[in-house]
């Protein structure tokens, strides 16, 4: 039985006219705001409908409390339930290490101001330390209340650098000689290092590993080629199809997350009726295909308008193979016109239609 990916889409387009000429064809290209559900990379078990947020803060050496700062929102599985106690998952960001210290050198910078003639006026040096860190360490783990680990990931830890050189001196433009430097390093050490700490101390990192295991809501830009027009031919098919795109992502705009996480699809075969009406009447189109005439009425341009859709519409259906042929077909006459942004879109998809083969397979079965 064929796989039903649950791609869900709500679309509003704003046109945009790009005229292409040949034998006058102009293609009235639209900017499809694809508003979808993103599907997740990793698999949570069946039995997992709640979760439970748990942050473990450190005291650092710089009077930080690692943890403290990170807001509890960001820790979220959209589609499950959010329990205060007794989830059936537990989250927990746990900070284990604090920023420290990797090494500190002297850099000395020469400089020279120039009167109007070109000529050197002052010759003078100034000094900076460049300081070395280590990131504050933290990590995610994803367990289960009987213990069961289904995920523990470590973050952060990276060597990098930063430089001290003016350190809270105004309409200062820097230290003209070591001893100045190190007199305001002693002074503002402690400082400079706990503001250091609470710049590198964010979880982004560890927030986009939490988001692969849930659904998440997500815009992507992409062109749909509505409608040509042509000195010589007409091309009266377009708008049927054209109509069938925009009721489809119509029907599609009934579907939310939490719908979703129990496998329930409104208007899911209403839709996918809607984009094969529009596939047959471009597929149609292709048969009069002839890229090495430009007088054809399907020519190499019109024919690339007609491959772009087709592209997206397979994208669509989750029917990825045929999206691909259509591209590897623009390909071969050399003109992508938009279908970069295209291809990257049909690849991401597909590596999350793969990664959830196993949803696919029960929602086949509904």
């Amino acid at each position: 039985m064929k796989n039903k990916l649950l791609f869900l889409a709500i679309a509003t387009m704003c046109i945009q006219v790009s005229l292409n000429a040949q034998l006058g064809t102009k293609i009235n290209t639209q900017k499809l705001n694809l508003r979808y559900v993103k599907l997740p990379l990793q698999q949570l078990p069946d039995q997992i409908k709640s979760y439970q947020v748990d942050v473990a803060r450190i005291q650092s050496p710089y009077g930080n409390m690692l943890g403290s700062r990170v807001n509890m929102n960001d820790l979220k599985l959209p589609g499950y339930k959010n329990a205060t106690s007794t989830g059936d998952l537990l989250i927990r960001l746990e900070f284990i290490e604090s920023l420290r210290p990797a090494g500190l050198s002297l850099e000395k910078t020469e400089h020279e101001e120039k009167d109007k003639e070109g000529n050197v006026k002052e010759r003078y040096s100034t000094y900076e330390y460049i300081i070395k860190f280590l990131q504050p360490v933290y990590r995610i783990k994803l367990s289960t209340p009987s213990g069961e680990v289904i995920a523990d990931k470590q973050f952060g830890g990276a060597e990098l650098s930063t430089n001290f050189d003016s350190y809270d001196v105004s309409n200062y433009d820097g230290f003209r000689s070591e001893g100045a430097l190190r007199s305001a390093w002693e002074r503002n050490e402690k400082g400079f290092y706990t503001k250091l700490e609470v710049e590198n101390s964010e979880v982004k990192e560890g927030i986009a590993f939490l988001s692969d295991f849930a659904m998440q809501n997500a815009t992507e830009t992409l062109k749909f080629k509505a409608a040509i027009t042509s000195k010589k031919y007409t091309y009266p098919e377009l708008a049927e199809a054209s109509t069938a795109m925009r009721q489809a992502f119509k029907y599609w705009s009934e579907e939310r997350i939490e719908q979703t996480n129990r496998l329930i699809r409104p208007a899911y075969d209403q839709a996918i009726a809607e984009l094969d009406k529009a596939i047959k009447i471009w597929n149609t189109l292709l048969l009069e295909y002839d890229p090495k005439s430009r007088k054809a009425r399907i020519n190499k341009k019109v024919g690339q308008a007609l491959h772009h859709n087709l592209v997206l519409a397979y994208c669509l259906k989750e029917d990825f193979n045929k999206a691909e042929e259509h591209i590897a077909a623009a390909k071969a006459v050399k003109i992508s016109d938009g279908m970069g942004a295209l291809r990257r879109f049909v690849s991401a998809q597909r590596e999350r239609y793969d990664a959830n083969a196993w949803r696919n397979e029960q929602f086949a079965g509904h």
